[in-house]
């Protein structure tokens, strides 16, 4: 159990999930839900384009366009940049379980246009040269690696992949496919219901950073125990703005 940061832009996400997740990480994870506004989007765009290597994704529903034009990268670019402010140097990342375990797809419908099988996994893998699937090394797995790398690298933030660790992605393979095509996710879904965990079940939101820009306001600071847990090497606490600090009244 290590103190951990966790944010979340408020887009499109369901405030209720994120709150209660909050919730049940307080008194190990500082959450914060981070409301950008159209200037701060801008200026994150602006400060990607400048930072980050120029790369262009290569598979078919979005070829040549640029990461940096990316809305998830400039998203992630400015909680990164809040995350270095206060020292963090390591980031976990769910890339890899879209492609890996759901294919894009939810009980046999694409959900996004790179679907490579609408997610429904044949009896057996190796007929037909199904294995590996379009998005298992390229497609949208390789040019979301690459946004994910490029732009973590921009701010020196390690980015790690836990959903793409070589003994995860083959217990899943191993899996039956009956398991695999009976429920959305199986596999995460079983863990978070065993956990506990909040989440919005048969629900895929992505990661809309453009989504409801606000005008400006402050992050709120859904729970935050680190305070007294960060070491002085990794930032200095008294710098974080009081109305950040500020646990709300529902955390």
């Amino acid at each position: 159990r290590m103190p951990f940061f966790a944010y979340a832009i408020r887009g499109s996400e369901d405030l209720k999930v994120v709150r209660e997740r909050a919730r049940r990480c307080r008194g190990l994870a500082t959450v914060s839900l981070v409301r950008l506004d159209g200037a701060s989007f801008r200026d994150a765009h602006e400060w990607l384009r400048t930072h980050c290597e120029v790369y262009a994704y290569r598979f078919e529903a979005r070829r040549g366009e640029l990461l940096t034009d990316d809305e998830a990268a400039t998203g992630m670019s400015f909680i990164l940049t809040k995350v270095r402010e206060r020292g963090g140097l390591i980031y976990l990342s769910g890339s890899g379980s879209d492609e890996i375990i759901s294919d894009y797809a939810m009980h046999g419908r694409a959900i996004y246009p790179h679907s490579c099988f609408k997610g429904v996994f044949p009896t057996d893998l190796s007929l037909n040269r199904f294995f590996p699937w379009c998005s298992f090394y390229k497609g949208s797995q390789r040019a979301f690696l690459m946004k994910e790398e490029l732009t973590s690298g921009a701010h020196g933030i390690e980015g790690r992949y836990p959903f793409l660790d070589p003994d995860v992605v083959q217990e899943f393979l191993w899996l039956l496919p009956a398991l695999k095509n009976s429920e959305y996710k199986r596999p995460i879904a079983d863990f978070l219901r065993a956990h506990r965990f909040p989440n919005a079940w048969e629900t895929k939101l992505g990661f809309k950073a453009r989504d409801n820009l606000d005008a400006p306001v402050p992050a709120e600071v859904l729970s935050d125990p680190m305070l007294n847990h960060i070491s002085p090497r990794a930032g200095n606490p008294s710098s974080v703005n009081e109305n950040d600090r500020r646990d709300s009244a529902w955390a």
